[in-house]
């Protein structure tokens, strides 16, 4: 048990001193030296406490440093989403925001468009170099401080560049905030560390803002008790104050837009380098033969994760699978294998059944049996039509399937290499099966599922 709090004590130890710890010490700071004294009461406090014991006097306020910096640091989740602008977005505030940002996005959006079309013209140097820097401008605007589409947009900058974090792996097929807590198991030790580091960072100019801002506030408050008997100097220094305080909290929240990209990019690196390996780690040994195959894949895994309960139609974790459209309908594969037709060869046959009517297009993957080669032209289906459209593994796209269509077949033959098929009249391209001895290995039947 020690060394597991230990190691726990590892991990949240300098997040915790740097992100909570120090912000609250300047917050007690403050309050000590900014709002007590506006107050004779408190005046009369601090006396009171002046006589206490130094033992009782560390005690007392590592309590309280520990309670706010406890507090601040479970509050951490709501206060950036505070900064983010989800809690008002829907409000007249928040559309007007809201609308301002995504004018900015469409803006930059249109600028590039501009730029491209100008740059298409023979242009004197610098005019040209201007315009590329102003183009690389606009292109990190879009591509860093904003999220993918517009509708993904929300009221504020911070929340915008968070944002464009999130939405980021979208290009993947991969909902982000759902499969991050799995691909975060996969990343080293070292880089956890370098996103912790950013995202204390983050912590501490976000904290700050917010404890400067309540500070502000008390200010307020306990000056407006003091307005009947206050004098001018005392409303002045008041004022001063709460204007000191709150731009001190509007400088650490542009503070905050740094760490923020910097956090975002950690994030984003995090699905470029681990998903191959989350996807290994959920059982798949099927590798995505182009960005297509790999955005298909994971848009109906992760939609699974989603949506738990839903009839959500997701690849099988070997060879062979298929994949339906729309993403509900599940489809079992049945695959059998006969090498009795002739020396060498082999009639693959993939029978597919939909759970449902309305496919309005499946694409089936497959490999031929181990140490074969697919012969192309001999590809069939009993229903619809079919493109040919990977080959790493076999890709093959069925559509047209009939109105209430729950079923058909696919067949293809393969031939050891050197083999002359037992069809001489069909020639045509050949497909190798991978390097590694596929997962459908020679037998008389094989069967898949795409649904879990």
């Amino acid at each position: 048990m020690s060394s597991l709090l230990s190691a726990i004590s590892g991990q949240f130890s300098k997040s915790v001193l740097l992100g909570a710890f120090f912000p609250v010490v300047l917050f007690i700071a403050g309050i000590w030296l900014l709002v007590l004294p506006m107050n004779p009461a408190a005046i009369e406090l601090l006396h009171g406490f002046d006589t206490l014991d130094t033992n009782w006097k560390v005690l007392g306020l590592t309590l309280v440093v520990v309670l706010l910096t406890g507090t601040l640091y479970n509050l951490n989740t709501s206060l950036i989403r505070l900064y983010e602008g989800y809690p008002w977005k829907e409000s007249a505030v928040g559309k007007f925001m809201t609308n301002r940002q995504v004018r900015r996005l469409e803006t930059a959006a249109k600028l590039l468009d501009l730029i491209a079309a100008v740059k298409a013209f023979p242009l004197p140097a610098k005019t040209s170099r201007d315009l590329q820097n102003q183009q690389n401008r606009m292109a990190e605007i879009e591509n860093k401080a904003f999220p993918s589409a517009p509708h993904f947009v929300l009221p504020t900058r911070f929340g915008n560049v968070i944002r464009n974090a999130e939405t980021y792996p979208k290009r993947y097929g991969i909902d982000a905030i759902e499969i991050f807590p799995r691909i975060a198991a996969k990343i080293d030790a070292s880089y956890v560390q370098q996103i912790d580091d950013a995202k204390t960072q983050l912590d501490f100019m976000v904290h700050c803002s917010i404890l400067a801002a309540l500070l502000g506030y008390i200010v307020l408050l306990v000056g407006s008790f003091q307005l009947g008997v206050a004098s001018t100097h005392f409303i002045a220094v008041c004022l001063a104050k709460i204007a000191v305080l709150l731009l001190l909290s509007y400088l650490c929240y542009l503070g905050s837009m740094s760490p923020a990209g910097a956090w975002g990019m950690n994030i984003k690196a995090v699905f470029d380098l681990y998903r191959a390996s989350l996807f290994t780690q959920l059982g798949y040994d099927i590798k995505a033969v182009d960005d297509a195959q790999e955005r298909e894949l994971w848009n109906h895994i992760s939609t699974a994760m989603v949506f738990p309960n839903a009839d959500v139609a997701v690849p099988a974790r070997r060879l062979p699978y298929a994949i339906s459209e729309p993403i509900g309908i599940a489809v079992a594969i049945v695959k059998s294998t006969d090498f009795s037709t002739a020396p060498n060869s082999a009639l693959i046959q993939v029978a597919a059944q939909l759970d449902d009517k309305g496919a309005t297009r499946v694409t089936v993957y497959d490999s031929p049996p181990a140490g074969m080669e697919l012969r192309l032209n001999t590809l069939k289906t009993n229903k619809g039509s079919l493109a040919v459209t990977g080959s790493a593994p076999l890709r093959v796209v069925i559509t047209a399937l009939p109105p209430g269509c729950t079923d058909f077949t696919l067949t293809y033959e393969a031939l050891v290499p050197g083999t002359a098929s037992p069809s001489p009249a069909i020639a045509g391209p050949m497909i190798p099966a991978p390097t590694a001895p596929a997962a459908t290995t020679p037998g008389p039947t094989s069967s898949g599922t795409t649904k879990l």
